[in-house]
């Protein structure tokens, strides 16, 4: 009887170790867990820290450039990789009253991170003091004094968190998150297709 009894203690004492032993399923779902609690500054900061490693690259394995003609005074788009992994692309569109810039900056093969840069010039630049002496006004184009709107979009696992824009609120067209979610990813997938093109 000593036996029995001493077997199914055994018995017992092995299963409920087994429970307790952690297996590689839970110690993932631990991590999982882990990266779903990280703070929104957390992952600002990461982000962060990843545009300042690919703006601190120097050399690049690749680097393809296209031009582009969407904007009267054409412009062109840079894409950047190190090791066939696509790092960062700079686009930028020239107009006779402004110019565009869009830089995209990505996070193991994930969108991380989208600076926008919009210039507004005070005058179209034909209106050089050389070719119209004449202008009633006196003003001429001059780039500083170019009206700038900045905006910062922040992505963290493929997911739109955060925008951070300079445009003054009375100016501000409210959109909701997920519209402007949607008009980036469609930006950033035209830019994409341009990479593509034969020239």
């Amino acid at each position: 009887m000593n036996y029995k009894y001493t077997f199914f203690i055994i018995i017992y004492l092995f299963l409920s170790s087994c429970k307790n032993e952690p297996n590689l399923k839970n110690i993932q779902n631990n991590e999982s867990q882990k990266e779903n609690i990280k703070t929104e500054k957390e992952r600002i900061t990461e982000i962060k820290n990843n545009f300042a490693r690919i703006n601190s690259t120097k050399n690049w394995s690749k680097k393809i450039v296209k031009e582009l003609w969407e904007s009267t005074e054409g412009g062109e788009a840079n894409f950047f990789y190190s090791n066939n992994n696509l790092e960062k692309i700079t686009e930028i569109h020239y107009g006779e009253t402004g110019q565009n810039l869009s830089e995209y900056y990505f996070s193991n093969n994930k969108l991380s991170f989208i600076f926008e840069k919009e210039m507004n010039y005070n005058r179209p630049i034909t209106y050089i003091k050389e070719l119209n002496k004449d202008i009633e006004d006196g003003i001429y184009f001059d780039i500083n004094k170019s009206e700038i709107n900045e905006v910062r979009s922040y992505f963290y696992d493929d997911k739109f968190i955060k925008q951070i824009s300079s445009i003054k609120s009375e100016n501000k067209i409210i959109v909701s998150l997920e519209n402007e979610n949607l008009r980036l990813i469609q930006k950033l997938e035209f830019v994409k297709k341009i990479e593509k093109t034969k020239e």
